[in-house]
């Protein structure tokens, strides 16, 4: 089945594969083994270039997937991220994760004075309603050079994008 041309019988005779069978290992099936590439014009199975384990074309700049020690950024596997970038996970757990450059989000901030005594609003170039928890729990508040408590402070959401900050202290 899959086989177009053959020298036997058997199943690892052939030497030609029909349209959406790959040649590999004497034989012609429905696809590659994980770390080759399916080449739709030759029929065959091919290796993908180094260093990726994984690929979507026949060139290093179409990885899907880096050996160990690599990072996956834009099709390639590098050991380290740029900047812009941090080391995260793509995929889904637990079916498959992948070491990856993940883009950072450039968060900025406005602040907005208020008439209402010790609040202040902060507003940000994006949506962080996802992440206020997280965000409220790695703030560091410093007035002049003290550094503000925890407990001196309150923040909550106003709106997706704007939090208001309340000083309880005197």
């Amino acid at each position: 089945m899959g086989c177009d041309e053959c020298v036997n019988t058997t199943k690892y005779g052939c030497t030609e594969c029909s349209e959406g069978f790959f040649y590999y290992n004497s034989s012609c099936g429905g696809g590659c083994p994980p770390s080759m590439y399916a080449n739709p014009n030759t029929r065959t199975c091919e290796e993908c270039q180094p260093p990726c384990l994984t690929c979507s074309q026949l060139n290093n700049q179409s990885c899907t997937n880096c050996p160990s020690g690599y990072l996956l950024f834009n099709g390639t596997c590098i050991t380290y991220c740029p900047v812009t970038h941090y080391e995260g996970l793509l995929g889904e757990y637990p079916i498959v994760q992948v070491p990856a450059c993940i883009s950072k989000i450039l968060l900025n901030f406005t602040l907005r004075l208020t008439t209402e005594a010790r609040v202040i609003y902060i507003d940000f170039s994006q949506s962080i309603i996802a992440t206020i928890l997280a965000i409220s729990q790695r703030i560091n508040i410093q007035i002049e050079n003290s550094m503000v408590a925890s407990e001196f402070y309150m923040i909550s959401p106003v709106t997706a994008s704007t939090i208001k900050f309340k000083y309880l202290g005197d």
